[in-house]
């Protein structure tokens, strides 16, 4: 779950009622917007630098 504080929370899901926190996959600051291709098994997204002088992204991630 992307969240913009400049990472991916991946949880295991099997249990409904119960969400595990696997592992956090480093992003970039800002990246909160995004999409996911299950099809294609990847996750999209897109990276606003906000205020900052940095340059906007999108990121590509692989599911596994």
């Amino acid at each position: 779950m992307p969240g913009g504080e400049g990472y991916i929370g991946v949880y295991d899901t099997t249990h409904a009622d119960k969400l595990k926190l696997v592992a956090n996959v480093s992003t970039a600051p800002g990246a909160k917007t995004g999409i996911l291709l299950p099809d294609t098994k990847q996750l999209i997204l897109a990276a606003s630098p906000g205020e900052t002088k940095a340059i906007a992204k999108v990121l590509v991630y692989d599911i596994q």
